[in-house]
């Protein structure tokens, strides 16, 4: 049995006539970029989030970038998040001009530790990312409390944890914005890519959708930016997705809910869902210091493991300009070399899952 960590074709079928319909109507209707399917998505996801605006943009590295620049946050300024994330989070901070300061992880939840936060703010500091890794917020009532002591912007990455709740309040509505990608693989993902900012400031809003159009003011009329404009395709697509969003999280639970039951008794560490915290589990990530012969018998065995991330962002050959060396971050190096992501997806079989669950079992075994 092969068992993939994603399946793109599984995710498409039970839809297609819904998404074949809707290319059909936005083809016809020769508006291909800014329209009013993108309007309503807008109007649609920052409803989901309980936000009063959203911005759609092309990508969630967009979305971060064009936040920081629409918060003035530039050369000179210093903007704190983590190590143990994606390379765009920190590619954002450095292409607005700023400088990123990374602060270590909790080995518990591999969000950023509030415990570490308030030594990493300075003079120069201006805002902090937050990153809701695999699904699961980070502690936002301590870092927001940090943020509010030094008056700094609260940014949440949200690119993993659509519909994710922190003490009943979804992500994307916790700081003063929230940034989405709808990336291939994530809980709400496009046919491509894209991405969203959330807030409840006007001013910033605004500011946004000025950035995303080359920063057209009026025509031709442009302030300093890039073009971060989505495809509206993409917006007709993520609108038929959003309505079964609900659905899939709650699938995505009941999958992470059985390894947590058949997992239990093995030696391994298994995410642990925070008080107050709805977890949507866009990776099931397990960790043992026996991480790379799991994963090359799980593989021997057809199924597909990731590791998110295996080098933290301060290692990364691209990233050695930040004066970072091995041993800066301990809790974030330590866990890259031990966890593995098993397969979770709304359209995981029940055999499929069972299966995997045997395999794991076997290798403790022997």
């Amino acid at each position: 049995m092969k068992v993939t960590i994603f399946d793109p074709k599984r995710h498409y079928r039970p839809l297609e006539k819904e998404f074949l319909g809707a290319a059909k109507k936005v083809l016809a209707s020769g508006r291909l970029v800014l329209g009013e399917e993108t309007k309503n998505f807008e109007k649609e996801f920052a409803r989901f989030c309980s936000t009063k605006y959203g911005v759609m943009v092309n990508s969630g590295t967009s979305a971060l970038l064009a936040t920081l620049l629409a918060y003035e946050i530039g050369k000179g300024d210093e903007v704190i998040t983590v190590p143990n994330t994606f390379a765009a989070t920190v590619q954002a901070i450095i292409f607005s001009g700023a400088k990123p300061i990374l602060v270590d992880i909790d080995p518990q939840t591999y969000n950023l530790d509030p415990n570490k936060l308030e030594k990493a703010v300075s003079k120069k500091t201006r805002a902090i990312i937050v990153v809701h890794l695999y699904g699961q917020p980070a502690e936002m009532t301590a870092i927001n409390k940090i943020a509010r002591k030094y008056k700094l912007i609260v940014i949440e990455d949200a690119a993993q944890a659509h519909g994710a709740k922190y003490k009943k309040k979804k992500v994307g509505n916790l700081g003063n914005a929230g940034c989405f990608s709808f990336f291939v693989t994530k809980n709400l993902p496009s046919f491509g890519t894209s991405g969203m900012v959330t807030t409840n400031s006007k001013r910033t809003a605004e500011k946004v959708r000025i950035l995303r159009d080359n920063g057209m003011i009026k025509k031709g009329n442009h302030i300093l930016s890039l073009n971060f404009m989505p495809e509206e395709l993409q917006a007709a697509f993520l609108r038929i997705k959003l309505k079964k969003l609900g659905d899939w999280n709650r699938k995505r639970r009941k999958i992470a809910n059985f390894y947590k039951k058949q997992l239990v008794n093995l030696p391994l560490i298994l995410p642990q869902e925070e008080k107050d915290i709805y977890h949507v589990y866009y990776q099931f990530v397990v960790r043992t210091p026996q991480k790379d012969q799991l994963q090359t018998f799980l593989e021997s065995q057809g199924v597909m493991t990731r590791t998110y991330y295996p080098i933290p962002v301060h290692l990364q050959s691209g990233f050695k300009f930040l004066g970072y060396q091995k041993g800066s971050f301990p809790e974030a190096e330590k866990t890259s070399q031990q966890i593995l992501s098993l397969p979770l997806y709304p359209e995981l079989k029940q055999t499929e899952l069972e299966f995997t669950v045997k395999q794991i079992k076997k290798f403790f075994r022997t």
